[in-house]
């Protein structure tokens, strides 16, 4: 009887694994969403117009709304279900990230990323809550990590993705001409001084063959103009104190900037201007690279590809005064990712279901095997109602709040920063710039795979004191030391490496800080990872203004930068280490 029973049980359908699937999909849209504004974020900031201290706010919004969004957006699911909320939240980053590659003004993108945050804040509750219902009790873990894995995917690949579509949309047919907008008022002085000294017959100035190349490229009136704008220059720095920059601007007509504007255009038509064993020498773009090197092998170029190739060089020559081909670029991608970030809305509201009894492809077999082991809901009592006043009394839930708030300040810089410090300080060409950037999350992967491993061997060889501190401690010691070493190189590729130590360190110590609110949480475990969390979220909040005040006080010396950050690591593993897990967070009489 038992084995004809047992034989005729259904074989269980994989259901839950559709979930899982979506849910790891949906995890990777998030995190693509959320640092493909990151990597965009100078080609937004030339786009629009911003200063550095205006595009801070542009990632620090997204926090605020993110860290504050989580309760409610929790409360909402719990409310209305995870599958209608869950499919509204992706829905509405979706229409958010849309929307920003429409933004033009500062507060409209402002909007937009209060709006993607506070949409965020409810994906990976929601996620998690569904998990609980549709996971057996022993794949609950498996479960779990593949969401987050995706995350880290997602965040991965936001640089390289970005950087090949705002590539893509800028074809070679489209015009590489300049606009008055385009070239950079604050730097025509330099620009003038640069092109007619080192045009002069015996120059020792850097490239000057090149600089020959495109002074003769030039038309005779803006020649003259450019002459005057350089005697202009040259008695400002004379006149001027160094460190008084602002006072060395020259000023410049409208109908001045127009014929500088218009000179340099007529060199980018110029099907032979640029002397291949210069140009070597500077940093160029991947399609520049190309064009010369089919020009080279005796291919004649159409006048878009010359003209695309001559831009793509000018800009390198002129790194801070030339805008980007490139920038029009950054709101195609933006379009295309909430395109496609609705079409993952649609297929999870396909899939998903609030419990696997809901959904018609789940069988018998499948439920049996969800349901083996748990306690039937009717049983389960729920929690007495939280005494704040005790709980805030926990030593051990500030230090790790204090932790997550100076880990997030140094983790973001990599996150967020290490496009403009490769592209402003190094100028790494945007398609390299985008595969370094993914790196230090590949890095980050393999430490969060690692860091569940090491706080469980830890704890069963030192007890569960030292089992969670020593993670959460020295792995930021470690994030801290990478920083230090940041300040003494000047070599764009270690910087990257060091950065991808800084994100696997990070990772590392991420189990550690989980494991010890499942050790001392209790009954409210939910309650405090989310207490640490927000507070976690604050700190990356309010990351991009500390960059940005350290990067002005320093004249942007980005070794300042990169120390402050440090320190912030170092708070966080001082924190770490006192943090005690034995010690329960609510007092075990509540």
């Amino acid at each position: 009887m038992t084995a004809s029973s047992e034989f005729a049980k259904p074989r269980p359908t994989l259901c839950r694994w559709y979930l899982v699937a979506v849910a790891t999909l949906m995890s990777s849209l998030m995190y693509l969403d959320r640092f493909c504004v990151a990597f965009a974020q100078s080609f937004i900031q030339e786009d629009l117009g911003l200063t550095s201290g205006e595009t801070s706010w542009i990632i620090s919004f997204f926090f605020w709304s993110y860290a504050l969004g989580q309760i409610p957006s929790g409360w909402l699911s719990d409310r209305w279900g995870g599958r209608i909320m869950l499919t509204l939240y992706i829905l509405s980053w979706s229409l958010f990230i849309l929307l920003v590659g429409w933004s033009n003004s500062l507060w409209f993108l402002l909007a937009m990323q209060l709006g993607n945050g506070l949409s965020q804040a409810g994906a990976y509750p929601t996620s998690a809550s569904l998990l609980s219902r549709w996971m057996p009790l022993g794949s609950r873990g498996i479960a779990s990590s593949l969401v987050a894995f995706g995350g880290r995917l997602g965040g991965a690949g936001a640089p390289i993705l970005t950087a090949w579509l705002i590539v893509f949309f800028v074809p070679v047919g489209t015009s590489s001409l300049l606009t008055p907008r385009q070239v950079f008022v604050a730097e025509i002085g330099p620009i003038s001084k640069k092109l007619h000294t080192g045009s002069q017959a015996g120059s020792t100035v850097p490239q000057s063959a090149l600089m020959r190349s495109i002074w003769s490229g030039l038309p005779e009136p803006t020649q003259t103009l450019i002459g005057q704008l350089a005697e202009r220059q040259a008695a400002i720095d004379l006149a001027s104190p160094k460190s008084a920059a602002e006072t060395r601007l020259i000023e410049i007509s409208p109908a001045e900037h127009t014929e500088l504007t218009d000179g340099l255009n007529a060199i980018l038509k110029q099907p032979q201007l640029i002397p291949a064993a210069e140009v070597r020498e500077l940093k160029l773009t991947a399609q520049a690279k190309d064009l010369m090197a089919r020009r080279d092998q005796g291919t004649i170029l159409a006048s878009q590809e010359t003209e695309r190739l001559n831009r793509l060089v000018l800009e390198a020559v002129f790194p801070n005064g030339i805008g980007k081909v490139y920038v029009r670029g950054w709101r195609y991608v933006f379009t295309a990712y909430g395109l496609v970030g609705i079409g993952v809305a649609l297929l999870f509201a396909f899939i998903a279901r609030n419990r696997p009894s809901e959904q018609p492809w789940c069988n018998a077999g499948e439920l049996a095997l969800i349901n083996e082991g748990r306690v039937p809901v009717a049983a389960n009592v729920a929690p007495p109602q939280l005494d704040w006043k005790r709980v805030l009394k926990s030593r051990s839930l500030w230090l790790s709040s204090i932790s997550q708030y100076g880990t997030n300040i140094g983790w973001l810089f990599v996150a967020t920063k290490l496009p403009e410090y490769l592209d402003k300080v190094h100028h790494v060409e945007i398609i390299q710039r985008g595969n370094w950037t993914s790196m230090p999350m590949m890095a980050g992967m393999v430490g969060m795979l690692l860091g569940g491993r090491l706080t469980d061997w830890l704890r069963v060889k030192l007890g569960v004191r030292w089992g969670r501190a020593l993670p959460m401690g020295l792995t930021r010691f470690g994030a801290a030391a990478a920083y230090i070493g940041c300040v003494f190189t000047n070599d764009p590729w270690i910087a990257t490496l060091l950065c991808c130590a800084v994100a696997f360190f990070t990772d590392l110590g991420v189990a550690a800080t989980w494991a010890f609110v499942q050790d001392a949480g209790g009954r409210y475990v939910a309650v405090m990872l989310g207490f640490g969390n927000m507070w976690g979220n604050i700190g990356a909040a309010m990351a991009p203004q500390f960059y940005v005040l350290a990067l002005d006080w320093s004249r942007n010396n980005w070794n300042v930068c990169f120390l402050l950050c440090a320190s912030a690591m170092v708070i966080s593993g001082v924190a770490g280490l006192f943090i005690d897990a034995t010690q329960p967070i609510v007092p075990e009489d509540e």
